[in-house]
């Protein structure tokens, strides 16, 4: 990606937060709990940083328990944990903030283990108990693109710690995703990269 349609793609996004504002329907994704971190690193670079226009990229991260998701589904039972992974970036101006992307997992059994990352979160009922990953780009709830597992990569989410009495969960992820949904206005190729991506959080009660 060249580094004028890339000045060119976060002005645009700067431009809706704006136009946002100005008729106060800005969406305010609640604050994340403070104790949740998270490292997320997409073709080898941070979600995290500023702007050479002074804009903030941010974080928000989530646990969730969906261990009834997975029983939803007609005649399947299963005692195991699932958790929900949600990790989002954030555009931060003047003008307030909004979600620009996210990373969804699903599916995670809630114990020490590395689960291959092979279903489809964007159709996860056909799967139901076989971890999932999606990534999407979005202006506010507006989807743009969206990328699903390359199954020919090792995609797998480790976790390293699962501490049911606190609610905590540590791990690592990585996949390589190719796109299904083009908005032709995005700054990311077709294939996506998340390597050296770590987290810590609680699950929400």
């Amino acid at each position: 990606m060249d580094n004028f349609k890339l000045s060119r793609y976060w002005f645009a996004l700067g431009a809706a937060l704006i136009a946002a504002a100005c008729h106060r329907d800005i969406i305010e994704d609640p604050e994340p709990v403070s104790r949740n971190t998270a490292s997320i690193t997409v073709n080898g670079k941070p979600w995290i940083g500023e702007l050479s226009n002074g804009n903030k990229l941010l974080g928000n991260y989530y646990a969730h328990d969906e261990h009834g998701y997975a029983n939803a589904v007609p005649g399947y039972k299963d005692s195991q944990t699932y958790l929900s992974l949600s990790f989002y970036r954030v555009l931060q101006t003047k003008e307030g903030k909004m979600p620009i992307e996210s990373l969804i997992l699903q599916l995670i059994p809630y114990k020490i283990g590395t689960y291959p990352l092979v279903g489809n979160h964007i159709k996860v009922y056909q799967n139901d108990t076989i971890p999932a990953i999606s990534y999407s780009t979005m202006v506010f709830d507006d989807t743009r693109d969206e990328y699903i597992a390359d199954l020919k990569s090792n995609n797998y989410v480790r976790i390293t710690n699962a501490d049911t009495l606190s609610g905590l969960v540590e791990g690592e992820i990585v996949a390589t995703l190719y796109r299904i949904r083009d908005s032709k206005d995005g700054i990311y190729p077709d294939t996506l990269r998340i390597k050296n991506s770590t987290f810590k959080l609680y699950i929400e009660k």
